[in-house]
């Protein structure tokens, strides 16, 4: 037996929900307390991006910093704790000029070794920035993830096994790529392809590992159950469907 020093360190967070407002180029916060039935939507914090950057979607990295991409640019740019405690309009701490990779940047996401994965669905692929890349501004060339099974991308999530899933949204599919095959790219098949409502977007794991999708066409929100989604049988078993605009 030997004893072995582990070190926590708390993530840095606000407690908050936080949004991107792409038409007023903009990050918002809202607390807990607007969170309920008929709440105002007053922001606790708002991040000024400039007139230039509409942010499209963000994704939060282990030591608290907000990643946004835009795809007017094309870039996709960071902010830290610190900058996210009052509002304003700082300058980003890290801004990756993706010109040539990111055009129509949507969803990102990170995977369980630090590196962001961002669908870029003008060109059809999901591209991939390692932790040296992100660490300062700059121009970096990514990995490029990009197959016929890869249409318009718009979402992406990591499951807890870290594999890679993929909204189609013009194709209304989710594709699956295994953590395993990740480091080959532009070599590897999709594994498991799901059929989806119409116009797919956005994704999310629950804790169950079930994997939810918001499709944008059918005014829906599907649920694949865990069993489903690791076998690949194609088999939504929640449905909710839009009521008074409420998933318009």
């Amino acid at each position: 037996f030997a004893n072995l020093d582990v070190v926590y360190r708390p993530r840095p967070e606000t407690g908050k929900l936080w949004l991107p407002v792409r038409d007023d180029h903009k990050l918002i916060a809202l607390s807990p307390g607007n969170l309920g039935f008929n709440s105002p939507a007053n922001p606790a914090i708002a991040i000024g991006t400039g007139e230039t950057s509409g942010p499209n979607a963000i994704a939060f990295d282990e030591d608290g910093n907000l990643w946004a991409t835009d795809s007017d640019t094309p870039s996709v740019i960071m902010f830290t704790p610190e900058q996210l405690a009052a509002s304003g309009t700082p300058t980003p701490t890290v801004t990756i000029d993706g010109t040539g990779f990111l055009e129509g940047a949507v969803g990102l996401a990170f995977d369980g070794d630090g590196n962001l994965w961002i669908a870029s669905s003008a060109t059809n692929s999901v591209v991939r920035y390692t932790p040296e890349q992100l660490s300062s501004s700059g121009a970096p060339v990514p990995g490029i993830l990009t197959r016929p099974s890869i249409v318009r991308p718009f979402g992406v999530a990591f499951d807890v096994a870290g594999n890679l899933w993929i909204s189609n949204r013009d194709a209304n599919t989710v594709v699956m790529f295994p953590k395993a095959d990740l480091d080959f790219l532009n070599n590897i098949p999709a594994a498991v392809t799901l059929t989806t409502g119409s116009l797919p977007e956005g994704l999310a794991f629950d804790k169950d590992g079930n994997l939810w999708v918001a499709n944008l066409g059918s005014d829906s929100l599907v649920r694949f159950p865990v069993q489903d989604v690791s076998s690949g049988t194609v088999a939504a078993d929640i449905t909710l469907t839009d009521n008074n605009g409420s998933l318009a």
